[in-house]
């Protein structure tokens, strides 16, 4: 409010209290304010860019800053002050769109959200950030292919990101690309050996090969057939165990992990490690 209290009384000559203001609004959950003045703020041409100069006095020790490069100089060469510093300030126009586009999201209003992070990235092709911001648009608008795409391309722009690679398993297994998943869930294990998360879920898409299978068991009258299908199963939970045995080692407190673990020794009739992660799920069921 203060901030827009300045860019008020300077009669609209303030552009950054202007910019301060949208921010606060934004960060103060007043989002239709934020879209107000974030639409002001690029229909009057303020970007933000430049360059600042400054020196530190020799008198008192105090930061002075100076308009031009010419002004700097000539203070330092009467030995007015001292250690220069430039800064220069990139445009805050994509961040400025960005801020809208977030505004309208919290709103729900997806369309012109996406409006938005669009034309920031017109102005900024490979900025991951906002690939992800449009990603997660597409994801909360409920189109998960373009969801999807959103995150592939993010990974061309930051290619050693887990949790995108995650992200794109999670959303392979869920389309039904159970290869594709796992090719993304052991990328995602290759960048970070200590993602709990995707060995739990490397393990599920392998045990989803089961279902069918065990389907198909309940439905049989003939028994060799039942014992063949029987190996089929088995033989899925045991690609399955290390991933969850992994995932139990990082994670020894993660009931579902747990309870898949030892679901998995009782069918594989490994009583001694079932036995001995029995007495660890009781535990866990007691918390």
């Amino acid at each position: 409010e203060n901030f827009y209290k300045i860019y008020d009384i300077s009669k609209g000559v303030d552009t950054v209290a202007l910019y301060q203001a949208a921010r606060g609004y934004f960060f103060g959950k007043n989002y239709n304010n934020t879209i107000e003045y974030g639409k002001k703020l690029i229909e009057s041409g303020y970007t933000g860019a430049g360059t600042q100069y400054s020196a530190t006095s020799v008198a008192n020790g105090q930061k002075i800053f100076f308009k031009t490069k010419k002004d700097l100089d000539k203070q330092l060469k009467l030995k007015i002050v001292k250690d220069p510093e430039t800064k220069v300030f990139e445009s805050q126009v994509p961040e400025i769109y960005k801020l809208i586009s977030n505004s309208y999201l919290e709103l729900k209003d997806y369309d012109n959200a996406l409006k938005y992070i669009r034309n920031a990235r017109e102005l900024k092709p490979d900025n991951y950030n906002y690939v992800i911001d449009e990603a997660n648009i597409y994801f909360f608008k409920g189109d998960k292919n373009k969801f999807r795409e959103k995150l592939e391309e993010a990974i061309k722009i930051n290619p050693n990101n887990a949790v995108l690679h995650f992200n794109i398993g999670v959303m392979k297994a869920e389309q039904g690309d159970i290869e594709g998943a796992i090719s993304s869930y052991n990328k995602a294990i290759e960048i970070n050996p200590n993602y709990v998360d995707a060995y739990n879920n490397l393990g599920a898409v392998i045990l989803e090969e089961a279902k069918p299978i065990v389907e198909e068991m309940n439905n049989t009258n003939d028994f060799d057939k039942y014992d063949e299908l029987q190996k089929k199963q088995l033989e899925i939970y045991r690609n399955a165990m290390p991933y969850y045995e992994k995932a139990y080692e990082l994670a020894p407190n993660r009931l579902s992990v747990v309870q898949t673990l030892l679901g998995i020794y009782e069918n594989l009739e490994i009583e001694d490690k079932a036995s001995e992660l029995r007495k660890v799920y009781k535990d866990l069921k007691k918390q």
